[in-house]
C-alpha cells in the first residue's frame, strides 16, 4: 500500500470537507454521517444509506475543479508508441491462435470423417483397423493443442508459438499426460482424450 497515494486521497477528501478520522475512515461531507467514508489507495465510498459520495481520485479532483495533469509530449508519445506495439503484438497473437485453431478444427473434421467412413466399412474391411488406429492416435494431440490455444494465458501462448515443433510436441505431451491445464484464470481445464 502506497503512503504517497494514501496522502493524495486523504488530502483530496479533506479538501472536499471530509474530516479524516483515523485509519482509512472519514466523515462524509455530503450526508454528514460520522465515520461513514472508507477509503483505500485510489478509491473511496460513503457507506451511509442513500449517499452517493463514492469514486476515486479523478472524482475528487473533478469535484474540486482540479485540472487534469498532462504528461510532457515526449512521455505521451512514448506511451502511445508502447500501446501501439502492445496492440500490434496482441493482434498478431490473436491472428496466429485463430489461424491455428481453424487448422486444427479442419484436421479434427477430417479425422472424424475418416472414422465415420471406417465404421461404415465394417470390421471385416482390411483398412478399417488401420484407419481407426490412425484416427485415435491423432485425436488426443489435436484436442490437447486446441485446449492449449483456447485456455492458456497470453504469455504461455507467446512461448508456445515461439518455440520449435519439437518443444511444442513436448508441451502437448505434458498436458496430455497431466490430463489438462490451468487456464488463464488459474482453473484446471480437463482435456477429453
Amino acid at each position: 500500500m502506497s503512503t504517497a497515494n494514501h496522502s493524495i486521497i486523504e488530502e483530496l477528501l479533506a479538501q472536499t470537507g471530509a474530516r479524516i478520522r483515523g485509519r482509512n475512515r472519514a466523515d462524509c461531507p455530503d450526508c454528514k454521517r460520522f465515520h461513514a467514508v472508507s477509503y483505500k489507495e485510489t478509491a473511496f465510498c460513503c457507506h451511509g444509506i442513500g449517499c452517493q459520495f463514492r469514486g476515486g481520485v479523478r472524482t475528487l479532483k473533478a469535484r474540486l475543479g482540479i485540472q487534469r495533469e498532462w504528461l510532457p509530449r515526449h512521455q505521451y508519445l512514448r506511451q502511445v508508441k508502447a500501446r501501439e506495439r502492445a496492440d500490434d503484438a496482441a493482434t498478431a497473437l490473436y491472428t496466429a491462435v485463430k489461424r491455428r485453431c481453424f487448422e486444427l478444427l479442419e484436421q479434427l473434421s477430417s479425422l472424424n470423417r475418416l472414422a465415420t467412413t471406417a465404421h461404415f466399412a465394417g470390421p471385416s474391411h482390411y483398412a478399417t483397423w488401420h484407419v481407426l488406429d490412425h484416427v485415435y492416435r491423432q485425436l488426443p494431440e489435436l484436442r490437447v493443442e486446441l485446449v492449449l490455444l483456447e485456455e492458456s494465458p497470453a504469455g504461455a501462448l507467446v512461448r508456445f508459438f515461439s518455440c520449435t515443433e519439437e518443444e511444442r510436441a513436448s508441451q502437448i505431451a505434458e498436458v496430455h499426460e497431466a490430463g489438462g491445464i490451468s487456464n488463464w484464470e488459474g482453473k484446471f481445464v480437463a482435456v477429453e482424450t
